[in-house]
């Protein structure tokens, strides 16, 4: 398990292939396939969803798709 501490190294370092941020704690992130080729989904605990497509020629990400599922208490609509 020694080899995750490089991995971690790699991932917040400048030299990695691409970045994108978002700023919820709570992230669980995949890949996508198919006609989803080259892309991450991102679901966050506060309800949103992010979808990055990336350049694998020069790894470059775009945002293409922002989603607010869920709403807090004090933000529905009465």
């Amino acid at each position: 398990m020694s080899f995750l501490g490089d991995v971690v190294k790699y991932f917040g370092s400048e030299w990695s292939f691409g970045h994108f941020h978002i700023s919820e704690p709570h992230v669980i992130a995949g890949f996508g396939t198919g006609n989803d080729k080259n892309t991450i989904l991102a679901l966050c605990g506060d309800g949103s969803m992010y979808k990055y497509k990336f350049s694998p020629d020069t790894g470059d990400m775009r945002r293409e798709a922002y989603h607010k599922f869920l709403q807090k208490n004090d933000e529905e609509q009465t």
